[in-house]
């Protein structure tokens, strides 16, 4: 082994590191290394109100869906104090996944949303918060069971299981492959940490653009189940968006803000042209009445 191998054995490692660490935190659902420091739980109980909401949606799921495959897989649900749900793990693999609601889905108290909020969110702490405003964020019915079906929808997706780890090996081995013709030039430690820096640079913009389509997509699926999810849909995105403004772009999130915008106009989109097939056809009629 030469001098400069150690860097290349590195580089080696480096390259299935994501997906291996992911494999840890998507596919064991118990206690690790990895899971202890980035799945978040609150320690609010789920309330009996929002778990039976939680049931039917999921008894729905695999009803309609027919997914006789994942009858015996584990479903797993909490809450954490983040703000948009999130989707721990997955229905195609042994071990089920894990479903993580905002604390504020699980409340339609006015009072104990305001209280919630002043608590997590510093800018809050002595301001007044109108009823109005406290209203329009509340999570309704139709919003939650919109979200509850549409991690349900994500986590049976291998697009959302698989894709991120497929896009590193690819970024990572891309990089290596395109070094080497230069190792020669600047040495092989110094490639190999070009090659990773490229790799984390490429990987974090290729993300959020297939993260951004990800969330339009499960939208997609899930509003083209009835008209009770596009409402929730449409009504969620707006609640969101009247958080963002009364907590901040700060604290809410830069990537959430970012997803949510993208997701209204996505729903703006939808509704516009289901609007003008409704007038095309009923100009149709008419023509045929005539």
């Amino acid at each position: 082994m030469t001098s400069n191998q150690w860097a290349k054995q590195l580089y080696y490692f480096f390259i299935p590191s994501f997906p291996i660490a992911s494999l840890f935190v998507e596919g064991v659902r118990d206690e690790n290394f990895f899971t202890k420091f980035l799945v978040k739980r609150a320690t609010k109980e789920i309330s009996s109100e929002f778990s039976n909401l939680i049931e039917n949606e999921v008894d729905s799921f695999l009803l309609d869906s027919k997914k006789n495959v994942i009858k015996n897989v584990e479903f797993k649900v909490s809450l954490f104090n983040e703000l948009l749900p999130k989707t721990w793990g997955s229905l195609l693999l042994k071990n089920g996944a894990e479903f993580q609601f905002p604390v504020l889905f699980d409340t339609k108290d006015h009072e104990v949303f305001r209280e919630y909020l002043r608590g997590q969110f510093i800018s809050l702490k002595d301001k007044p918060i109108p009823y109005k405003v406290v209203n329009e964020c509340l999570i309704n019915d139709e919003s939650r069971k919109f979200c509850i079906q549409r991690e349900l929808q994500k986590s049976y997706s291998g697009y959302h299981l698989c894709l991120p780890s497929i896009m590193w090996i690819f970024s990572s081995s891309a990089f290596y492959g395109l070094c080497t013709f230069i190792f020669p030039v600047i040495g092989v430690p110094i490639g190999c940490l070009i090659s990773a820096l490229g790799t984390i640079g490429v990987y974090s913009y290729l993300i959020k653009i297939i993260k951004s389509n990800e969330e339009v997509y499960f939208d997609n699926v899930v509003i083209d189940k009835n008209e009770v999810y596009k409402t929730g849909a449409i009504d969620y995105l707006k609640s969101s968006k009247i958080l963002c403004n009364l907590i901040g772009e700060e604290y809410f999130g830069e990537s959430n803000l970012y997803f949510i915008n993208n997701r209204i106009s996505n729903i703006k989109r939808i509704t516009a042209e289901s609007r003008l097939l409704k007038v095309k056809n009923t100009s149709v009629e008419k023509n045929e009445k005539l």
